[in-house]
């Protein structure tokens, strides 16, 4: 009950426990702080709404911090159910972060689009998008939408972001290597790992992993939701060593006054 009460307090009251900034966390930090008026953002082909837990806080957090810039454009693209992340994503902001959006509109400062086909849809998409496409997710025509003015193909995309539960070389290939857009990625902690040689060698300009690049994120932006959780994941810790330290001395306290009474008794 104790663990359970502990574990609870972050909940109702944040603590925020220092949080350490990762190397990656501060490039992708630094790469869209640096965004000027008329640059467009590609949010590309990231996770559905199954891990949304662990890298949906980072995701409203970077999103934020790029709609929050001036006269920067976002087109947000995925297939399947990722547009209803997208959505969501905007709720959130919404609900949480900004009412109005920081007043951005949409089909004006963002959009949001659909492809299909996996990576032959996303070379179609990087290489003509109108030629992939004519609509948007809600079928308005891409020629009506202003922030879709001037925008054809990959190579009018001044930086890219995904998040990403598993491969991610598809978009290396068709959005660094055939556009040579930059690409930062959120990843699930293991991914990340093995995407770490990309990162070192200039490949992806920044990987961040799991809830603690989230939490991170939200620390140099808006506060949320993965703050909350490392702290519960702190406290966490350091309950079990509390707890381990406890038992220990109970065991050897115990020892000793077994060997006590049986000194008496002998």
């Amino acid at each position: 009950m104790i663990y359970i009460l502990v574990l609870g307090i972050p909940f109702i009251r944040p603590i925020g426990i220092p949080l350490q900034i990762s190397e990656g966390t501060r490039d992708m930090y630094n790469a869209l702080e640096a965004l000027k008026p008329g640059d467009v953002v590609l949010y590309a082909w990231t996770i559905d709404l199954s891990a949304w837990s662990e890298l949906g806080p980072g995701m409203v957090a970077i999103a934020a911090h790029i709609l929050s810039k001036p006269d920067v454009k976002l087109i947000m693209v995925g297939e399947l159910a990722t547009p209803l992340c997208y959505e969501r994503i905007i709720d959130t902001i919404r609900n949480t972060i900004s009412k109005d959006l920081f007043g951005k509109e949409y089909g004006k400062d963002y959009c949001i689009l659909m492809t299909a086909g996996g990576e032959s849809g996303m070379k179609a998409f990087m290489t003509d998008i109108r030629g992939a496409i004519s609509y948007d997710f809600y079928l308005n025509s891409l020629d009506d939408l202003p922030v879709m003015e001037g925008v054809r193909d990959g190579k009018d995309f001044t930086i890219a972001f995904t998040a990403i539960t598993s491969a991610y070389q598809p978009h290396i290939r068709q959005i660094v290597d055939l556009c040579n857009v930059p690409l930062g990625a959120l990843m699930m902690g293991a991914v990340a790992f093995g995407a770490m040689p990309y990162y070192k060698a200039g490949v992806l300009f920044s990987v961040m992993a799991g809830l603690g690049s989230c939490a991170e994120y939200e620390l140099l932006t808006y506060k949320g939701p993965a703050i909350t959780r490392m702290d519960s994941l702190s406290l966490s810790a350091v309950m079990v060593v509390i707890l381990m330290i406890a038992a220990n001395i109970k065991f050897y306290s115990t020892k000793v006054s077994v060997k006590v009474e049986s000194d008496k008794d002998g």
